[in-house]
């Protein structure tokens, strides 16, 4: 293989990779964003077929293509066997636009509710020697403050995640916490289990919900829901109700399973 060839095909996986990572930043799952990618190139393109070329579980490729379906990013074509095609650039990129907005507006309606909510609590507790909760913004910021709170950790640190970003972002301060004996519960979705990192966090369970929760000794948590995205932004709190409300998540079965 020439070097340029060589160049070449290692630009377009970078580029490829890039895309992926854009995908989930928008809120398309893992299994999603490859399998958009893999009929982008190979459109029409069976279900089957589909999982042959990306390697998603027949169990699991249904649920994918539905999303992207439900995401204005495919059509289908029933048949025997359907057959799945991409629309348009430009009528793909309207769809997310107009998701993204509305998700925007979302986002917005929660953060002001949740400041109605905070604004008595805080008022009644004026003098403490902490915040109730606060929001901090952008991947770094985001991750130095979990750093920091793991590191903190005397007793016991929960971690749920759907990013493959975070967890190795995380990896070296859970295994330092685990060797101080704090008690690790660690739940991760079922894609991040064939990460590298898995071996060093050692999961206890998988979850199937989309979440980034970490708490710390019940006594803090920091939480974000699209991490993956260029502006993320996470709560941080040390509420009683919201940290035992975000705690049930991993013990709930519906969402937390044992590996």
């Amino acid at each position: 293989m020439s070097k340029k060839l060589g160049s070449a095909l290692k630009e377009l996986s970078m580029v490829k990779e890039d895309v992926l990572s854009r995908l989930r930043g928008l809120g398309l799952s893992g299994y999603a964003a490859k399998a958009f990618l893999t009929i982008l190139g190979n459109q029409p393109i069976s279900a089957g077929n589909l999982c042959k070329l990306t390697g998603i579980p027949d169990s699991k490729i249904y649920y994918a293509l539905r999303e992207l379906e439900e995401r204005g990013l495919i059509v289908v074509q029933r048949g025997t066997p359907s057959l799945y095609r991409t629309l348009s650039v430009s009528k793909m990129l309207t769809s997310l636009e107009s998701q993204v907005d509305e998700e925007h507006r979302r986002r917005l309606d929660a953060v002001r509710s949740l400041q109605r909510l905070l604004e008595p609590l805080a008022g009644r507790g004026a003098g403490e020697e902490f915040e109730l909760a606060y929001i901090i913004k952008g991947f770094r910021n985001i991750l130095e403050k979990m750093k920091d709170a793991i590191g903190e950790a005397r007793r016991e640190v929960l971690l749920m995640t759907t990013s493959k970003r975070l967890l190795e972002g995380l990896k070296d301060v859970l295994k330092e916490a685990r060797r101080r004996d704090v008690d690790m519960k660690v739940a991760i979705s079922e894609e991040l289990l064939e990460s590298d990192v898995v071996k060093e966090v050692r999961p206890a369970r998988t979850i199937s919900c989309d979440c980034n929760i970490l708490i710390v000794d019940s006594t803090k948590l920091v939480t974000s829901d699209n991490i993956d995205s260029e502006d993320c932004y996470a709560l941080v709190t040390q509420d009683q109700g919201m940290i035992a409300m975000s705690g049930e998540y991993y013990e709930n079965p519906k969402c937390c399973i044992m590996i």
